[in-house]
Parts: structure tokens; sequence; C-alpha cells
């Protein structure tokens, strides 16, 4: 009896050996297969990065310069973006329309993601006061008369995200260079095809 039981003990000590190891090695198998997967991923990720950060140096190159929401301004401006090389921007509401409150907005400017213009928008420029009259002159037929113009600076900057499609040639217009900003076309004005980085 005292033999079966000693025999018995050493089959589960054996057995639990055993079956420890083959969880071990199952489980460092599982780790091997995780560690390829995650430098698989790894590289994908490095890739994407690579590719994000070469379309960001494209558009931060082609987008320095004025943005108007139309391909040739005649007499006053429409709407329009102007960005500077430093990574500071402004933005201009159209002369049209002679209601509006708020003329422009201004602050800095980055890409990120590869094709997203981040807009850190720090101070407006407002009219406060004055009154609308009858205006045959503006596209909207009324104007705000009087009123004075303040500038509002934000401790807070408003950020804004714009989506960028990719630039476009035409050259059957006079600004032939143009590109979606948040899904409105703006041409390039004074670009040459020649000048964008590809």
């Amino acid at each position: 009896m005292k033999e079966f039981k000693v025999k018995t003990l050493k089959l589960i000590i054996i057995f639990t050996i055993g079956f420890s190891l083959v969880l071990c090695n199952s489980s460092s198998d599982e780790k091997k297969n995780e560690n390829k997967n995650n430098n698989g991923n790894n590289l994908e990720v490095k890739q994407n990065d690579n590719e994000n950060a070469i379309k960001e140096a494209k558009y931060k190159k082609n987008l320095v310069g004025l943005w108007h929401a139309t391909p040739q301004p005649v007499g006053e401006m429409s709407e329009h973006f102007i960005f500077y090389e430093n990574g500071s921007f402004i933005f201009k509401y159209s002369d049209y329309d002679g209601e509006k409150r708020i003329l422009d907005k201004s602050g800095q400017w980055d890409i990120i993601y590869g094709n997203l213009l981040i807009l850190k928008v720090t101070s407006t420029t407002v009219i406060e006061g004055g009154e609308f009259v009858i205006s045959p002159s503006s596209g909207y037929g009324w104007a705000l008369s009087g009123g004075k113009e303040v500038k509002r600076e934000y401790s807070t900057p408003l950020i804004t995200i714009y989506p960028l499609s990719d630039i476009e040639i035409d050259n059957t217009v006079p600004n032939p260079v143009s590109m979606k900003i948040g899904g409105i076309e703006h041409w390039k004005l004074g670009a040459k095809p020649e000048d964008i980085v590809k």
C-alpha cells in the first residue's frame, strides 16, 4: 500500500512537471507570435508615420501664400486665407458681405496626420456697435454702418481642423493652382504649377 502511494505521488509529480513545461512552452510560443505580430504592426506604424511626415512637409511648403475662394478676385476680395512661413495665418471674411461683424481671425497653423490643417485662433477682429442700413453696393442688400473695430485676444486658442485635398492644376483659369480647404475650393493667387512641391 505504501509503495502504491509513493508510485502515485511520483506520477503526480512527473505529470505536474510535464504539464508545467508544456504550459511554459506554449506561452513562450504565444509570446514569440505576439512579438512577431507587434513587430509587423510597428513596421506599419513607422511606415505610416514616414508617409505622413512626407505629406506634411509638402503641404507646409505648398500652403504658404494667399488662398482665395475664387480663381480671380474682381474688385474686392472674397474670403481668403494667408499662410505665413513662420506658422502664423490670417483668415479674412469676404469684402462683399457688408453685414459681417467678424472681419478676420488669426493665429498659428500646422499640418497634422498627413493632410489635416490645424488652426489655433488666438485673435479675431470684430465690429462692435453700428447699425444696419440699406446698401445697394453690398452683396446682401444691407451693410453695417458705423461701429468700432475691436481686436479680441484669446488666452486659450480656439482650435479648428480642416481636411486638405490634393493640390490640383487647371491651366484654364488665371490662377491654376487650387486645393479644397475643409471641402471648399481655394485658389493660390500668383502661384505657378512649377512652384508646387510634388
